[in-house]
C-alpha cells in the first residue's frame, strides 16, 4: 500500500511541475510579449517585446530593458523595487510596491495572496520577488501599491 501513495505522490508532483511550464505560454523568452501595467489613479501600460529582452532577472530584466530605453524609470534596494515611473510609495504610511501576475507558475499560494481584476482578466499577487518572476508571451504583471499596518 506503501508503494502505490508513493508512486501517486510522485506522480501529482510531476503533474505539478509540468503544469507550472504549461501555465505560462512560451517561458522561452524568444518571443511574444509581456504587459507591464502601473497601477496609477489611471493605469499605465507597458507592452514589451519579450525577443528584445534577455530574462535572466525575472521582472528586473524587463524593467532594465525599459530604462534602458528611456521608456520607464525604477529604483529597487536588492530586490526590493521602491519606485517605478510614478509610482512612488510612502513607506513612512505603510505604502510598498505591491506586484500581482496572471502567470499562474508564479502565483502566491498562501493564505495571504490577494486578488484582482484587470481589464477583465484575474490577477494573483506574485508568491515569488520580482528577480524569480516568470516572463512569457501574453503575460500581465501589474505593479501597485499595498497598505500594510
Amino acid at each position: 500500500m506503501k508503494k502505490i501513495y508513493k508512486a501517486l505522490a510522485l506522480m501529482i508532483a510531476l503533474v505539478l511541475a509540468l503544469s507550472a511550464f504549461a501555465s505560462c505560454g512560451d517561458p522561452s523568452g524568444e518571443s511574444g510579449s509581456v504587459t507591464i501595467v502601473l497601477g496609477l489613479d489611471t493605469p499605465v501600460e507597458y507592452e514589451v517585446d519579450i525577443s528584445k529582452v534577455t530574462i535572466d532577472n525575472g521582472l528586473f530584466s524587463v524593467l532594465d530593458y525599459l530604462k534602458s530605453e528611456g521608456t520607464l524609470s525604477y529604483e529597487a534596494s536588492g530586490t526590493m523595487i521602491s519606485s517605478v515611473g510614478d509610482l512612488k510609495p510612502d513607506a513612512s504610511k505603510g505604502e510598498y510596491i505591491y506586484i500581482y501576475t496572471s502567470c499562474e507558475a508564479d502565483f502566491d499560494v498562501s493564505d495571504w495572496k490577494q486578488t484582482m481584476e484587470y481589464k477583465g482578466m484575474e490577477l494573483v499577487s506574485s508568491g515569488v520577488g520580482a528577480n524569480d518572476m516568470t516572463i512569457c508571451d501574453g503575460d500581465l504583471i501589474y505593479i501597485g501599491t499595498i497598505i500594510y499596518g
